[in-house]
């Protein structure tokens, strides 16, 4: 295979070969290699070089993603395939990404358990939240477990979230309406129907 043109353009090239083929190469990769017009490649070499290039972008791709937030392998694969690189590639990224300790499913759901539990969360919104990102059951729970977040822990939860609530709410004697809604608030956040009831029963 031989090169006809090779063109910068921003932080990529961009290759045509002389069978009318057109290919982008990572900019870094391209130079590594010498790509250049007139050269010749063959199949297997071009092929590696292509892979190269395409490892090159999803590492990249990758730490853009890491920089926001920790996020966990699962969304870390979802996310580069959505950006359309090759599962052999996002494969290879990520064993580079678990063996540098830069996603690590266990620390991700350590941290998230306690983002959502101080976000005033319960217990089953919490568990759906965690494995709604992809983190294991088992890692969950054991997660979960460690933070002793247990059906006390959810009840005192429950209890701060509601006098919280209650500072914006008026309850006035045996309210049935206002008592609903905010039976209803307490179960969107997540806590079960009976650690609702106990602190409707509690505090209003």
């Amino acid at each position: 295979m031989e090169i006809q043109s090779c063109v910068k353009k921003g932080k990529c090239y961009h290759v045509r070969t002389c069978s009318g083929d057109s290919f982008r190469l990572h900019g870094e990769v391209a130079v590594e290699v010498g790509v250049a017009n007139g050269k010749s490649y063959s199949d297997s070499r071009w092929c590696e070089i292509l892979y190269s290039s395409r490892r090159r972008e999803a590492w990249e791709a990758l730490l853009r993603i890491l920089s926001g937030r920790a996020h966990s392998e699962s969304e870390l694969r979802r996310k580069l395939a959505g950006r359309k690189f090759p599962m052999a590639v996002i494969d290879d990224v990520l064993e580079s990404c678990r063996s540098l300790k830069l996603a690590d499913d266990r620390e991700f759901a350590a941290q998230y358990a306690v983002e959502l539990i101080g976000k005033g969360l319960g217990l089953r919104l919490v568990r759906a939240k965690m494995l709604s990102k992809g983190v294991a059951g088992h890692i969950v729970e054991e997660e979960l477990a460690k933070l002793s977040f247990d059906s006390h822990a959810e009840t005192a939860s429950a209890r701060e979230a509601l006098r919280r609530k209650l500072r914006s709410a008026k309850v006035v004697g045996d309210d049935r309406a206002m008592k609903d809604k905010l039976f209803r608030y307490l179960m969107s956040k997540g806590f079960s129907y009976e650690t609702s009831s106990e602190v409707i029963g509690e505090l209003c």
